[in-house]
């Protein structure tokens, strides 16, 4: 689905938003979904990584119920033969298929602020790839 939410959000402001929150004096206590507000869709993550990377935005919505199928089908023939796929099995596709839409608004109200946006979350992950394609 291409409306699927995925809230998500890069691990160097993770890191970052939790140091700072543990130095800060004489505040209370809050909990914050760290994520970006609104969260993304898949179509507009991929749209993100496709323009970081130069490759191709991805046009062609593959049905769940084939996905299911294949994965399905490819984690029983590498049981059989004792292969160890870890990237492709029915539980990961069915996650990518669910949103996690979390509400990050408290978060982007908040004196944390996300210093990456999605687009630049990419990019920098990409250049500490060494600047090389990500896919």
């Amino acid at each position: 689905r291409k409306n699927t939410i995925k809230a998500c959000v890069y691990v160097k402001d993770v890191v970052r938003i939790l140091f700072e929150s543990i130095h800060k004096e004489n505040e209370f206590l809050t909990l914050l979904n760290l994520t970006y507000f609104p969260a993304p869709t898949i179509e507009s993550i991929c749209s993100e990584i496709s323009s970081v990377s130069l490759i191709k935005k991805p046009t062609i919505v593959i049905p769940s119920w084939s996905m299911m199928f294949a994965a399905k089908n490819i984690l029983f023939v590498s049981n059989i033969f004792g292969i160890n796929l870890k990237g492709i099995h029915p539980d990961r596709v069915k996650k990518v298929m669910i949103s996690t839409n979390i509400n990050g608004k408290k978060l982007s109200e908040s004196p944390f602020k996300l210093q990456y946006t999605l687009n630049q979350a990419i990019q920098d992950w990409q250049n500490d790839c060494g600047g090389k394609s990500l896919f």
